[in-house]
């Protein structure tokens, strides 16, 4: 959801939104979403930026990449020819 939100990054609010709308049996408190965040900030998957009262989140995509390149190319045991269309279609944004 914050990568779809780049460059722009997302608020708390907003992201709850989209969460609970889309599993409307199944409700995300804020304080699980606030925990949730946390961990992918100290994982320096996230930033975070306080504006005024709010709290603008964002990937941090460079990070966000060296995982996925390191999962990728780990899952397929180094083999080049099985990671590397992944990792092309992984970094290849859709157009709008």
């Amino acid at each position: 959801m914050l990568i779809d939100a780049e460059p722009g990054g997302m608020k708390p609010t907003a992201m709850l939104e989209k969460l609970n709308s889309s599993t409307p049996n199944a409700k995300l408190p804020a304080s699980s979403l606030s925990s949730h965040l946390s961990v992918l900030k100290k994982a320096h998957l996230i930033t975070s930026d306080r504006i005024s009262r709010e709290i603008l989140y964002r990937a941090n995509m460079a990070h966000v990449q060296n995982l996925l390149l390191f999962l990728v190319a780990d899952c397929c045991g180094g083999q080049r020819h099985v990671y590397e269309p992944m990792i092309a279609k992984l970094f290849t944004k859709p157009p709008p």
